[in-house]
Protein backbone atom coordinates (compact mmCIF):
# COMPACT_ATOMS: atom_id res chain seq x y z
CA UNK A 1 0.00 0.00 0.00
CA UNK A 2 0.81 3.60 -0.13
CA UNK A 3 3.17 5.08 2.00
CA UNK A 4 0.24 7.73 3.09
CA UNK A 5 -1.82 4.55 3.99
CA UNK A 6 -1.37 4.86 8.00
CA UNK A 7 -3.14 8.41 7.78
CA UNK A 8 -6.06 6.70 5.85
CA UNK A 9 -6.22 3.87 8.52
CA UNK A 10 -6.35 6.42 11.43
CA UNK A 11 -8.77 9.08 9.61
CA UNK A 12 -11.31 5.82 9.17
CA UNK A 13 -10.16 4.78 12.34
CA UNK A 14 -11.58 8.09 14.37
CA UNK A 15 -14.56 8.28 12.25
CA UNK A 16 -17.98 8.50 13.64
CA UNK A 17 -20.72 6.20 13.84
CA UNK A 18 -22.98 7.06 11.20
CA UNK A 19 -20.34 9.81 9.29
CA UNK A 20 -20.67 7.55 5.82
CA UNK A 21 -24.27 7.41 5.98
CA UNK A 22 -24.80 9.61 3.05
CA UNK A 23 -23.59 8.86 -1.12
CA UNK A 24 -22.50 12.62 -2.46
CA UNK A 25 -24.75 15.01 -3.01
CA UNK A 26 -23.96 15.24 -6.57
CA UNK A 27 -23.85 11.39 -7.16
CA UNK A 28 -27.56 11.27 -5.84
CA UNK A 29 -29.08 14.18 -7.85
CA UNK A 30 -27.49 12.58 -11.12
CA UNK A 31 -29.11 9.27 -10.00
CA UNK A 32 -31.28 8.86 -13.20
CA UNK A 33 -28.00 8.16 -14.89
CA UNK A 34 -27.03 5.33 -12.80
CA UNK A 35 -30.06 2.78 -12.22
CA UNK A 36 -28.81 -1.00 -12.37
CA UNK A 37 -29.16 -3.64 -12.64
CA UNK A 38 -25.42 -4.62 -13.57
CA UNK A 39 -22.52 -4.53 -11.54
CA UNK A 40 -21.07 -1.37 -10.06
CA UNK A 41 -17.53 -0.17 -9.20
CA UNK A 42 -16.70 2.22 -6.34
CA UNK A 43 -12.98 3.33 -6.18
CA UNK A 44 -11.58 4.56 -2.72
CA UNK A 45 -15.37 3.44 -1.36
CA UNK A 46 -14.14 4.59 2.10
CA UNK A 47 -16.91 4.28 4.62
CA UNK A 48 -18.72 2.98 1.56
CA UNK A 49 -21.53 5.22 1.89
CA UNK A 50 -21.99 5.51 -2.43
CA UNK A 51 -21.46 1.66 -2.10
CA UNK A 52 -25.20 1.62 -0.46
CA UNK A 53 -26.62 3.92 -2.47
CA UNK A 54 -25.56 1.85 -5.60
CA UNK A 55 -26.80 -0.94 -4.32
CA UNK A 56 -30.42 0.38 -3.35
CA UNK A 57 -30.07 1.48 -7.41
CA UNK A 58 -30.10 -2.36 -8.29
CA UNK A 59 -26.66 -2.81 -9.00
CA UNK A 60 -24.24 -5.59 -7.97
CA UNK A 61 -22.00 -3.53 -5.88
CA UNK A 62 -17.65 -4.12 -5.27
CA UNK A 63 -16.12 -1.28 -3.40
CA UNK A 64 -11.62 -1.17 -3.51
CA UNK A 65 -10.09 0.79 -1.02
CA UNK A 66 -6.31 0.78 0.51
CA UNK A 67 -7.68 1.28 3.81
CA UNK A 68 -9.03 -1.93 5.96
CA UNK A 69 -10.78 0.31 8.38
CA UNK A 70 -12.44 1.97 5.50
CA UNK A 71 -13.30 -1.43 4.06
CA UNK A 72 -14.65 -2.48 7.98
CA UNK A 73 -17.27 0.47 8.12
CA UNK A 74 -17.93 -0.14 4.28
CA UNK A 75 -19.51 -3.63 5.44
CA UNK A 76 -21.07 -2.15 8.72
CA UNK A 77 -23.59 -0.33 6.06
CA UNK A 78 -26.90 -1.41 5.85
CA UNK A 79 -26.77 -3.97 2.90
CA UNK A 80 -22.63 -3.82 3.71
CA UNK A 81 -22.87 -7.81 3.80
CA UNK A 82 -23.85 -8.05 0.58
CA UNK A 83 -20.75 -5.71 -1.04
CA UNK A 84 -17.73 -7.44 -2.57
CA UNK A 85 -14.96 -5.46 -0.58
CA UNK A 86 -11.57 -5.21 -1.95
CA UNK A 87 -8.36 -4.03 -0.14
CA UNK A 88 -5.56 -2.84 -2.95
CA UNK A 89 -3.31 -0.24 -3.73
CA UNK A 90 -5.59 1.45 -6.21
CA UNK A 91 -2.24 3.15 -7.90
CA UNK A 92 -1.32 -0.41 -9.36
CA UNK A 93 -4.49 -2.73 -9.14
CA UNK A 94 -5.63 -4.27 -12.43
CA UNK A 95 -9.63 -3.68 -13.10
CA UNK A 96 -11.16 -6.82 -15.03
CA UNK A 97 -12.08 -5.35 -18.93
CA UNK A 98 -14.99 -4.49 -19.64
CA UNK A 99 -16.94 -5.63 -16.29
CA UNK A 100 -18.94 -2.70 -14.81
CA UNK A 101 -22.25 -1.13 -15.46
CA UNK A 102 -21.29 1.86 -13.61
CA UNK A 103 -17.72 3.13 -12.01
CA UNK A 104 -17.93 6.00 -9.85
CA UNK A 105 -14.79 8.17 -8.18
CA UNK A 106 -15.35 10.83 -5.37
CA UNK A 107 -12.39 12.71 -4.42
CA UNK A 108 -9.86 10.45 -4.92
CA UNK A 109 -7.18 11.04 -7.96
CA UNK A 110 -4.66 8.69 -9.42
CA UNK A 111 -4.25 9.41 -12.89
CA UNK A 112 -2.29 6.35 -14.13
CA UNK A 113 -5.75 4.64 -13.11
CA UNK A 114 -7.43 6.33 -16.06
CA UNK A 115 -6.88 4.29 -18.78
CA UNK A 116 -7.80 1.18 -16.45
CA UNK A 117 -11.01 2.98 -15.56
CA UNK A 118 -11.96 3.30 -19.12
CA UNK A 119 -10.85 -0.59 -20.09
CA UNK A 120 -13.33 -1.54 -17.49
CA UNK A 121 -16.38 0.04 -17.99
CA UNK A 122 -18.87 -1.96 -20.32
CA UNK A 123 -20.03 -0.77 -23.43
CA UNK A 124 -22.85 1.86 -22.67
CA UNK A 125 -20.92 2.00 -19.20
CA UNK A 126 -20.82 4.71 -17.52
CA UNK A 127 -18.55 7.05 -15.07
CA UNK A 128 -19.33 9.35 -12.73
CA UNK A 129 -15.59 11.10 -11.60
CA UNK A 130 -15.59 13.74 -8.93
CA UNK A 131 -12.92 15.37 -7.17
CA UNK A 132 -10.91 19.02 -6.21
CA UNK A 133 -9.62 20.83 -8.80
CA UNK A 134 -7.25 23.65 -8.62
CA UNK A 135 -9.63 26.28 -6.91
CA UNK A 136 -9.43 23.93 -3.97
CA UNK A 137 -5.39 25.82 -3.51
CA UNK A 138 -7.11 29.37 -3.41
CA UNK A 139 -8.97 27.51 -0.61
CA UNK A 140 -6.34 25.42 1.06
CA UNK A 141 -3.16 27.07 -0.08
CA UNK A 142 -1.59 23.86 2.04
CA UNK A 143 -3.59 21.58 -0.10
CA UNK A 144 -1.41 18.60 -1.80
CA UNK A 145 -1.40 20.25 -5.16
CA UNK A 146 -0.57 16.58 -6.74
CA UNK A 147 -3.99 16.04 -5.88
CA UNK A 148 -6.07 18.61 -7.72
CA UNK A 149 -7.38 18.23 -11.10
CA UNK A 150 -6.34 21.37 -13.86
CA UNK A 151 -9.97 22.92 -15.16
CA UNK A 152 -11.44 20.62 -17.99
CA UNK A 153 -8.73 17.59 -17.25
CA UNK A 154 -11.45 15.04 -16.84
CA UNK A 155 -12.86 15.18 -20.30
CA UNK A 156 -9.71 15.30 -21.60
CA UNK A 157 -8.20 12.77 -19.55
CA UNK A 158 -11.64 10.15 -20.39
CA UNK A 159 -11.84 11.53 -24.23
CA UNK A 160 -12.61 8.30 -25.22
CA UNK A 161 -15.71 8.36 -23.62
CA UNK A 162 -19.38 10.45 -24.67
CA UNK A 163 -19.60 13.11 -22.10
CA UNK A 164 -23.50 13.33 -20.62
CA UNK A 165 -22.79 15.73 -18.07
CA UNK A 166 -20.31 17.45 -17.04
CA UNK A 167 -19.22 20.58 -14.15
CA UNK A 168 -15.49 21.81 -14.66
CA UNK A 169 -15.72 23.14 -11.98
CA UNK A 170 -19.07 22.87 -10.00
CA UNK A 171 -21.28 25.88 -10.12
CA UNK A 172 -22.14 25.83 -6.96
CA UNK A 173 -19.26 24.24 -5.48
CA UNK A 174 -16.41 25.55 -7.92
CA UNK A 175 -13.47 23.65 -5.88
CA UNK A 176 -15.04 20.54 -7.28
CA UNK A 177 -14.68 18.94 -11.03
CA UNK A 178 -16.79 16.20 -11.84
CA UNK A 179 -18.24 14.41 -14.71
CA UNK A 180 -20.80 11.74 -16.21
CA UNK A 181 -19.40 10.28 -18.98
CA UNK A 182 -20.16 6.74 -21.52
CA UNK A 183 -18.22 4.47 -23.14
CA UNK A 184 -19.35 4.02 -26.65
CA UNK A 185 -21.49 0.95 -27.26
CA UNK A 186 -24.26 -0.83 -26.67
CA UNK A 187 -24.44 -3.17 -23.69
CA UNK A 188 -23.48 -7.09 -25.04
CA UNK A 189 -27.10 -9.24 -24.22
CA UNK A 190 -26.79 -10.95 -21.08
CA UNK A 191 -23.61 -9.44 -19.92
CA UNK A 192 -24.86 -9.11 -16.31
CA UNK A 193 -26.20 -12.01 -15.97
CA UNK A 194 -23.78 -13.53 -14.21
Amino acid sequence: MRSNSHRWEEKYRKARAGAFADADTTLRRLGRWFAGPGRALDLACGGGANLQWLYRQGYQVTGMDASLQALKLACAQPDGRRFRLIAADLATTKLPRGHYAAVTVVHYLERALFPAIVRALQPGGRLFYKTFNKNMLRQQPGFNPDYVLEIGELQQSFAELKPCVVAEPDRDDPVNSWVVMEKPGKPAAGKDDA
